[in-house]
């Protein structure tokens, strides 16, 4: 049976998520952050009701999207430096996902958050682009090792 990459890179993206997801809930589990990762991207739709269940539906498809852009950017640059490459696109993706829910929610549907609610986030962020770089390298990059394969 043929590998199918689309089905890999959407399974990377999402569990990668859910290493952000426990990070951040151990930083609002010890008071940094009033919201998870899954709770606050739910709030882009619910507006001032957080869930886990919607922010997982959320955030998994952004993991997924994430994954084919990293995978996209890896067939143009090749694989070297991969891990760098995807905690970039974590962290680029944290800021985009931060800048919607600045304009969207923060200060008008929900307070204003303190600073050590964006660091545990990125600290998530961070986690989401090693885990993703780590699983990039163990069933994308060492199953299709010539560029060839890789497209």
């Amino acid at each position: 049976m043929k590998e199918d990459k689309t089905l890999i890179l959407g399974m990377i993206g999402v569990f990668s998520t859910i290493i952000s997801e426990i990070i951040t809930w151990i930083g609002k589990l010890s008071g940094l952050a009033n919201y998870s990762d899954y709770e606050l991207t739910s709030l882009i739709i619910t507006l001032n009701r957080p869930t886990v269940l919607l922010g997982f539906v959320i955030e998994g498809s952004i993991g997924v999207i994430i994954s084919i852009v990293l995978f996209k950017l890896v067939k143009e640059t090749g694989e070297k430096y991969i891990l760098l490459k995807s905690v970039i696109t974590g962290i680029v993706a944290w800021i985009i996902i931060e800048i919607l829910i600045t304009m969207i929610v923060e200060g008008k549907t929900i307070p204003l958050r303190e600073l050590a609610a964006y660091y545990t986030h990125l600290i998530g962020a961070i986690g989401f682009g090693i885990t993703q770089g780590l699983l990039f390298k163990r069933y994308i990059l060492s199953k299709f090792h010539s560029k060839e394969q890789i497209d």
